[in-house]
């Protein structure tokens, strides 16, 4: 009868293998994310001097979720608060650390993030528009 032969590995060798890289953002997608910002900071601005004058003095807001609005807010919020975290995610887009490779920590990953953030942070405050009006 024959000896069975051993495949166990090593552990040096198994240490030795390059753990799997993750796949990263380019600089392409860096600069479609900050289009993307400044295009809906354009867009949010453009809609800001559109609806600010059709809008009533208090606007009906829920925050966390609910389906009906609870809360009045001004109506400088559809104008100042919505440009104005798109605003902040273009500070943080532009000067953002640089990492050991002398990249911006937004090319290594956070790009695609932001762009869907800026989308979104578009997408509410084109819903003004839908605003019941008395």
């Amino acid at each position: 009868m024959a000896k069975k032969k051993r495949t166990q590995t090593k552990p040096e060798t198994t240490s030795a293998r390059p753990a799997p890289t993750e796949p990263v953002s380019t600089h392409m997608g860096y600069q479609i994310a900050m289009w993307v910002i400044v295009l809906g900071l354009i867009a949010q601005l453009v809609m800001a001097f559109i609806i600010y004058p059709k809008l009533p003095a208090q606007i009906p807001s829920g925050w966390t979720g609910s389906v009906q609005p609870y809360n009045l807010v001004s109506k400088w919020v559809v104008f100042a608060m919505f440009p104005g975290f798109q605003l902040v995610l273009l500070v943080i887009s532009l000067f953002s650390p640089k990492n050991a490779e002398g990249k911006r920590t937004m090319q290594t990953g956070n790009a695609v993030t932001v762009a869907i953030l800026a989308m979104v942070i578009t997408a509410l405050q084109a819903s003004a528009f839908f605003i019941n009006r008395p």
